[in-house]
């Protein structure tokens, strides 16, 4: 059933394809009116708001996907991140934005997509005078929905330079494996299915999609318990440890139960769970 079940897949991939709606358009076109008005705000405060999150990536699903906006702010404009972060979101407040505090982030909606925030603006402070451009990109950021919030250090450019770097190929699997977190309710960060997905990766299967997504599935599901997923922003991170261990216990048992019953499909010649978890028709 391989070469029926890489079928599938690629058209499960060519089916989430995130452009095909003309939302991203929308998004580009008032990414402009986002930035000028945070810039208005903030004025010499800030360095140049750059983007980032999944489009940059080349992780981005149809049905699950929003622009990210990174918004650097000088040494000195805030006391600490959370103060920052409260701060920011109290700013575009007063503007009577339709707007919700998320992980490190503002969501902002700008009724482009129906239901959901178009936006995720992400505040980032710099540690000392002038860092932001020596260390080309060091941030601040702070987490406050964690259970234990404390402020982290990252480099998103170097974030996205590391999953600039991925093959294609390896893209398509942790698009796989984002449309089987979405598409079956499962409670985990994308970003450390992501760096255990790209882990995974086996360059003897480079050509077959369904052994590449069972490989990581299984690798996600023996791993992501104990497994140091490094921030590629600073090695000092480990992503896994912002998760929680019950929630990453159920990951594994239902990412290895997956697997059973895949291949034991695959097997039997049938293709119901396959189509099942990864439909060709986006979530929403």
């Amino acid at each position: 059933m391989t070469k029926e079940y890489n079928q599938h897949l690629d058209k499960v991939l060519k089916s989430h394809r995130y452009t095909q709606d003309g939302v991203y358009d929308q998004l580009k076109v008032k990414r402009n009116t986002v930035v000028e008005l945070i810039q208005k705000e903030y004025g010499s405060k800030i360095y140049s708001p750059f983007d980032s999150g999944s489009i940059l990536k080349k992780t981005a699903i149809r049905s699950h996907f929003d622009y990210d906006i990174i918004v650097p702010f000088k040494h000195g404009t805030f006391e600490h991140p959370k103060e920052m972060l409260e701060l920011f979101y109290k700013s575009l407040q007063r503007k009577n934005l339709k707007i919700r505090k998320q992980n490190v982030s503002v969501g902002l909606d700008m009724d482009i997509t129906p239901g959901k925030y178009d936006f995720d603006i992400v505040p980032g402070l710099e540690k000392s005078k002038g860092d932001f451009e020596r260390s080309k990109g060091d941030l601040y950021l702070y987490p406050h929905l964690n259970a234990n919030p404390k402020k982290i250090i990252t480099n998103i450019k170097e974030q996205l330079k590391y999953f600039k770097r991925q093959p294609a190929q390896i893209m398509n699997i942790v698009k796989l494996v984002k449309i089987w977190k979405y598409g079956n309710d499962v409670r985990i960060k994308s970003y450390l299915l992501e760096l255990l997905t790209i882990e995974s990766y086996d360059k003897k299967s480079e050509k077959e999609l369904w052994l590449q997504l069972r490989n990581a599935l299984q690798y996600i599901g023996e791993n992501i318990e104990n497994a140091k997923a490094t921030d590629p922003g600073n090695d000092r991170n480990n992503v896994g440890d912002s998760v929680e261990k019950k929630d990453k216990k159920v990951v594994a048992s239902r990412a290895m139960k997956l697997v059973r019953k895949l291949t034991s499909e695959a097997e039997n010649g049938r293709m119901d769970i396959i189509k099942e978890s990864f439909p060709l028709k986006p979530i929403r």
